[in-house]
């Protein structure tokens, strides 16, 4: 297939968007190697997330259990408190081992549980303060642990030095 340069385009320049010609093809594809690195780490963060609900679903499982279990011999408040440090605890340890497969350490399970302690006190003290439904309060705090916490995983048991 010939080569067509830019400068050799008839004048006035064909429309096709943008008002100028097309460049050549080699310059819109990328190298084949970029394009498999590429497709390898977008399907890696997505692998890394489904993990990560997983086991999100059993944390839930978790401290649904603890909570209605709890519920039987103490306040709710009480047993909602116990249920989030046993959940939380399952959480850490199920996605350094499974999810990130990451050592825990013990500065990193304090970082998580006060992060994720700070998400669920802020979520229930501004819809406290909006009179949301309790039952939205659970879906909205369910669905920003999801999304923030797993952002903030990530970060917690990223390699220093390794990209």
């Amino acid at each position: 297939m010939r080569q067509i340069d830019a400068g050799q385009w008839p004048q006035p320049l064909p429309k096709n968007g943008c008002g100028r010609p097309p460049q050549p093809l080699q310059e819109h594809l990328r190298p084949q190697g970029r394009r498999i690195i590429f497709w390898r780490k977008d399907m890696h963060e997505r692998y890394l997330f489904v993990r990560y609900v997983m086991v999100g679903v059993a944390n839930t499982l978790v401290h649904a259990g603890v909570f209605f279990l709890g519920i039987l011999l103490l306040s709710q408040s009480l047993a909602n408190l116990i249920a989030f440090f046993v959940s939380a605890s399952f959480s850490f340890f199920a996605n350094a081992k499974f999810t990130f497969k990451a050592a825990p350490k013990k500065s990193k399970y304090l970082c998580f549980v006060i992060f994720m302690g700070g998400l669920s006190y802020l979520t229930g003290y501004f819809c406290d303060e909006l009179s949301i439904a309790p039952a939205f309060t659970f879906i909205l705090h369910c669905f920003l642990s999801l999304i923030i916490g797993f952002l903030f995983s990530k970060f917690l048991f990223k390699e220093r030095g390794v990209q």
